[in-house]
């Protein structure tokens, strides 16, 4: 199990920034307490197969004797989803057309702004426009992420014991304004993977901040071959404002997470270590599905502007709390 654990504390690690602790915390699950004893090896098996896309018959049949334990031994925490592959084929025979543009490099259909959602390309009707670069201004250029280049800002994260499980990170290495569309560079190291921070990035246009998952990720999205995004967050919020649902896809995995029922839903201070902030909380259901389990979480995650996550904390269906990650420090380097 190391190639697992070190895939997926990397993941851990990188998801925690946009927080996508579904696509972790099912995982982590799935292979945690009783339901370890009995789906390990499966979902070794499983992983390494997805990863080498040659997923055969072999996994076929564990995946039936697996979802007969998993049935019998958890306690409801681990849903099984044997019928995934017949059930996507017949989602897909039955998908209606969509409005919108096609992007020609990721092939996300009904995009309707200026830049694709799940990857930030332009559209390409568009592509005559000239794409001036302008100053970055702050304030009127403000987002839902830190802008300031040179600041590191430090998270850690704690499991339902408040036993701290990860610390880590990043660096804002640039920032540009250019057709409207304003992009942040930072740079994060992956413990257990490479020695080497990768560049990674988040962007706004149109009064939307994205982070779609393969720029977020770096190196690593493009080897785990991740597409689509985590919730759009609007650069003018209000209470109450419900959000588009959405969904990221690990293929190498296996793996998809569909955020839903995304809502803004307050507005406060809240203080974490690294300070008080000034914060608006975001909720949404995120069911995360890999090879033949599945598991659901919520998640209440407050966010600020020019600062980005401050704090998240995810629970199981149940509402047990599953793990808390907070902002614990802040600091200028240049």
């Amino acid at each position: 199990m190391k190639k697992i654990t070190t895939i997926i504390l990397s993941l851990l690690l990188v998801c925690s920034i946009a927080d996508a602790q579904g696509i972790l915390r099912g995982i982590g699950r799935s292979v945690g307490g009783a339901v370890r004893r009995s789906t390990e090896r499966a979902v070794d098996n499983a992983i390494d197969r997805a990863v080498d896309k040659a997923v055969d018959k072999a996994v076929d049949k564990a995946m039936e004797e697996i979802s007969k334990e998993v049935s019998e031994n958890s306690e409801g925490e681990v849903e099984v989803e044997a019928e995934r592959p017949a059930k996507q084929e017949t989602a897909k025979a039955e998908e209606p057309a969509v409005d919108g543009w096609t992007c020609p490099k990721c092939g996300a259909k009904g995009q309707k702004g200026r830049y694709c959602e799940d990857c930030g390309t332009k559209d390409p009707a568009l592509a005559a426009e000239e794409d001036a670069e302008e100053p970055f201004k702050p304030g009127l250029h403000s987002t839902w992420f830190c802008n300031d280049v040179g600041t590191v800002l430090s998270y850690e994260t704690t499991d339902a014991e408040g036993k701290s499980s990860n610390v880590y990170d990043y660096e804002i290495v640039a920032r540009e304004r250019k057709g409207g569309k304003t992009t942040i560079k930072f740079e994060m190291a992956i413990p257990g993977l490479s020695s080497d921070p990768m560049e990674c990035s988040v962007w706004s246009a149109d009064g939307w901040f994205h982070t779609d998952a393969k720029t977020l990720m770096g190196q690593l999205g493009d080897d785990l071959d991740v597409s689509g995004h985590a919730p759009i967050m609007p650069e003018n919020p209000s209470v109450g404002m419900k959000l588009s649902d959405c969904t990221v896809t690990l293929r190498n995995l296996g793996t998809t997470a569909d955020y839903s029922d995304v809502r803004l839903t307050k507005h406060e201070k809240i203080s974490v270590p690294a300070g008080t902030f000034d914060a608006w909380c975001l909720e949404y259901t995120t069911v995360t599905k890999m090879a033949f389990l599945k598991t659901t979480t919520t998640s209440e995650q407050w966010m600020a502007k020019d600062v980005g996550v401050v704090k998240t904390v995810t629970k199981d269906r149940k509402g047990k709390v599953q793990s808390i990650v907070e902002l614990v420090k802040i600091e200028k380097t240049k």
